[in-house]
């Protein structure tokens, strides 16, 4: 765990270093584990973000019709 300020260079390269600590050169699936959660987690938060422009877009619709 960093101490680092949130959103720093230092921060984020102590977060991917526990990360990447978790790999094991006798157990290669861990690597291609780590990536394919990576993988993952931007798909999960890409689709997130999409609903929430989603609903941005309709609210604004909405305001448009009755304001």
């Amino acid at each position: 765990m960093t101490t680092e300020s949130y959103g720093t260079l230092r921060y984020y390269t102590d977060m991917f270093s526990d990360i990447i600590a978790d790999a094991q050169g006798d157990d290669p699936s861990v690597g291609d584990t780590i990536v394919e959660a990576f993988k993952l987690s931007l798909k999960e938060w890409r689709k997130y973000y999409e609903g929430e422009a989603k609903e941005i877009e309709r609210i604004q619709a909405k305001v448009d019709d009755e304001i």
